[in-house]
């Protein structure tokens, strides 16, 4: 079944009939849709033309979110509950203020939620493949929970864990662009996973005024303390900015107040990598 949607489309309405046929839903051109989109079936192929799906919210007790105190999930523009989904040529993005929220969270010393999901692919969800496509944020840009996950020639955006999650994602060909000082990832990789996160001819960005080192490319996430988390990243023949710290990875504290090292996880780089 084909969809050409239109620019006022309720675009929940066409993602989550219960047919199992399926389904390609081709955008207007160059379109801006500000909805919370969740796709709750598989099957599904998404022809972006362009078009940008975005929204503003965030997981904290905020002034301005939509909602108060949710799970970082939550938060998403995009959600992804099914398998075998194609998105192609669409840009996603969070447009929540972080800075604002930030800088209040400095000046009065109150624990705020920044976290703030672009795209958010659920456990279980498996064969998801985003081509093309801009993925912006700020803190979890995107958060990759599934099974398999690949991204080819994409634009991913963010500043502090922006990509993190336990899934196998591949990154082929993407553009890593760092828009503050912080942490590209943050891999939660089960222990009994061979693969986690792969970086393969990638280029590691920042945008103007991201001081020289002042970016580790991942530390390790075991959330809730999870001791079956063995963190995977492989970065292999990517281009590294002087953005980014010459030691490369850092530590990450759990929930449980236990530091969690690096080389107590699985970080790996490669010769061509450091040279490049």
């Amino acid at each position: 079944m084909i969809i050409k949607a239109v620019a006022d489309s309720n675009l929940n309405e066409l993602f989550n009939n219960e047919t199992k046929e399926e389904l390609v839903v081709e955008l207007p051109a160059a379109c801006t849709y500000r909805q919370k989109v969740c796709i709750n079936r598989s099957n599904v192929t998404i022809i972006g033309n362009g078009s940008r799906i975005v929204f503003n919210d965030c997981n904290g007790n905020y002034e301005n979110t939509i909602r108060y105190n949710t799970a970082t999930p939550d938060s998403a523009t995009l959600t992804i509950r099914g398998n075998t989904v194609l998105i192609r040529d669409l840009i996603v993005e969070n447009d929540f203020d972080y800075e604002t929220a930030h800088k209040k969270a400095l000046e009065t010393g109150a624990t705020m939620g920044t976290q703030a999901v672009a795209v958010y692919i659920a456990p279980g969800s498996d064969e998801v493949v985003f081509d093309c496509c801009k993925l912006i944020g700020h803190q979890d840009t995107l958060f990759a929970d599934g099974v398999h996950n690949l991204f080819v020639e994409c634009t991913i955006e963010g500043n502090v864990d922006f990509i993190f999650g336990r899934a196998n994602a591949d990154f082929h060909n993407c553009t890593i662009v760092s828009n503050g000082e912080g942490i590209c990832c943050a891999p939660s990789t089960k222990e009994d996973s061979d693969m986690g996160f792969t970086f393969m001819d990638c280029n590691f960005t920042a945008t103007e005024g991201v001081k020289e080192g002042s970016v580790w490319l991942a530390r390790p996430w075991h959330p809730w303390g999870d001791e079956g988390v063995n963190s995977f990243m492989f970065v292999s023949n990517c281009k590294l900015g002087e953005h980014i710290n010459l030691k490369l990875w850092t530590n990450m504290m759990d929930s449980r107040g236990k530091n969690h090292l690096p080389q107590e996880n699985r970080f790996i780089i490669d010769e061509v990598s450091l040279t490049n």
